[in-house]
Parts: structure tokens; C-alpha cells; sequence
């Protein structure tokens, strides 16, 4: 059974993100099966545009975001040492090893 917030004039339901009545003709649903506008349902963090539901909005600044970016905000960050790499880091280093190796191998050959 889905419970929806309504309005208090009808049978419309409201907006998880601006708790502003969605009407049919402007409502998008998350995965949760609740309707959104159609602003409303992507986060709002400039450069990601994740899909959100009810469980894992939440508001930043005035604005909706997903649990990914207020992960990145609010986390507490890791502090390496002088010389440590992030896991990103070594990924980036091994992947351009392997490929100088290769570029390497193909002069030998020629």
C-alpha cells in the first residue's frame, strides 16, 4: 500500500523534493513509485544528475541531493601521508604503467 501526502483541497499528491502539489501532466516517478516533478527528482548538485527517491534525498543549501554527493560533503576525509597514493591514484598509475609497457613492446616488434 503506497501512502501519499496529499493536499489538503484533493487527491493531489505532493512532491517528495519541494512538497508543492504534482499534477499528472508534470509528474515523473522514482523507483519508490512516488510522483515527482520533473525538477525535482534529479539531484542538484552541479555535474550529477543521479536519480533520486524518498530515502536517499536530502537537502543541502536549499537544494536536493543524493546520497552520493552528501557522502562527498559531509564525509570525513582521508588524510595521507607524505608519498601515499589513493586507491584512484593507483589505478591511474598502474593503467598508464601498462600502457607504456604495451607502447613498449610494439617499438621492440617494429
Amino acid at each position: 500500500l503506497q501512502e501519499f501526502q496529499m493536499s489538503k483541497y484533493g487527491s493531489v499528491p505532493s512532491c517528495p523534493g519541494c512538497k508543492k502539489s504534482v499534477y499528472p501532466v508534470e509528474q515523473v516517478f522514482a523507483a519508490d513509485r512516488k510522483p515527482w516533478h520533473k525538477k525535482c527528482i534529479n539531484c542538484q548538485t552541479e555535474g550529477c544528475r543521479n536519480m533520486m527517491t524518498t530515502k536517499d534525498m536530502h537537502k543541502h543549501e536549499g537544494v536536493n541531493i543524493c546520497n552520493k554527493c552528501y557522502a562527498d560533503i559531509y564525509s570525513p576525509k582521508n588524510f595521507l601521508a607524505e608519498g601515499e597514493e589513493t586507491a584512484g591514484d593507483k589505478r591511474m598509475r598502474l593503467a598508464k604503467e601498462a600502457e607504456e609497457r604495451d607502447r613498449r613492446r610494439k617499438m621492440g616488434e617494429e
